[in-house]
């Protein structure tokens, strides 16, 4: 497996407990643990992107916008 040294983006937006993320060739795979701060509730996000032409940094970045779309519609809903 390897391993990428990376940090969680858009960290400011959410406080994650955990983070997780694993690239095998084509395949990223990231497990994070949020919590929401104003009510203390936890999100768990598990994003599995496989076969995807984006590179490592593109494909994170768009998992970032899947755990920040998860943390507002828990926060607001």
């Amino acid at each position: 497996m390897l391993q990428h040294e990376r940090k969680p983006p858009e960290k400011d937006v959410v406080h994650e407990l955990f983070y997780k993320t694993a690239t095998i060739g084509t395949t990223t795979n990231v497990e994070d643990i949020i919590e929401l701060l104003q009510n203390k509730e936890h999100v768990v996000v598990v994003t599995h992107v496989k076969d995807s032409e984006l590179e490592i940094p593109e494909k994170e970045k768009v998992i970032a916008h899947v755990a920040r779309v998860a943390h507002d519609y828990f926060l607001f809903n």
